[in-house]
């Protein structure tokens, strides 16, 4: 992956504001840019502020007093940062991972990514229109569904389910993988098919993660259990 030097500069506070009662009242912060797209605090100190349409990150270590602007490689739409040094962004040419508090890069996925998301340090998705991604380690996004157009017609259901959930695809798969929203396993088998029904009446409702595994592909995607 490539690796990009990047520079920085001391701004003013942007126009936000903070709470420190639960969000019951909040205390304005001021400055001359606007027109903000995302803020993520880590820890009461360290938070980032992106932009519209922005080429950089604004990131604070005085819990949003001050703020300094750090350059990106490209046009930002989503970031996720998991401490004060590591996390993503995914913008128009790719999904980035820094852990060097955005001083450099590291290209992970060569493609535009509108939304990102991790649930814990390692497991993750992405998201662009027509695409799904997913990945299960920190520093490297390899288990990627960027799946042909013949993938796309896969079939999982019903969705939301009872416990009893059909899978169809145009190919074979080897391996089903799925994880409760925290990331834990909590079914799967290794199959050579390519219509299979899986069997999960014994946990409770709410979000899973389902990956299917082809020969040079893997597709992830969400699926409800509602008992």
């Amino acid at each position: 992956p490539s690796v990009l030097p990047l520079t920085d500069r001391v701004v003013k506070c942007t126009r936000g504001a903070a709470a420190i009662d639960g969000g019951q009242t909040w205390n304005n912060i001021y400055s001359g840019i606007g027109n903000f797209q995302k803020v993520h605090f880590t820890d009461s100190l360290h938070g980032f502020l992106s932009k519209y349409s922005g080429l950089f990150i604004m990131i604070s270590t005085d819990g949003g007093i001050t703020w300094i602007d750090k350059s990106t490689p490209s046009e930002i739409y989503d970031f996720h940062f998991i401490d004060s040094l590591r996390g993503w962004i995914a913008t128009d040419s790719g999904i980035f991972f820094t852990d060097d508090g955005l001083n450099t890069f590291n290209l992970q996925y060569d493609g535009p990514i509108y939304s990102l998301s991790f649930i814990d340090d390692s497991h993750g998705f992405a998201a662009y229109p027509n695409l799904f991604l997913g990945t299960d380690q920190t520093s490297l996004i390899n288990n990627i569904s960027a799946p042909k157009n013949e993938i796309h017609q896969i079939d999982i259901y019903p969705n939301p389910s009872k416990g009893i959930i059909h899978i169809h695809a145009p190919d074979n798969f080897s391996e089903v993988i799925i994880s409760d929203i925290v990331g834990k396993t909590i079914f799967q088998q290794q199959f050579r098919s390519n219509d299979e029904t899986i069997f999960l009446p014994e946990y409770f409702s709410g979000i899973y993660f389902i990956k299917i595994y082809f020969e040079e592909q893997v597709i992830c995607n969400k699926i409800i259990l509602a008992k």
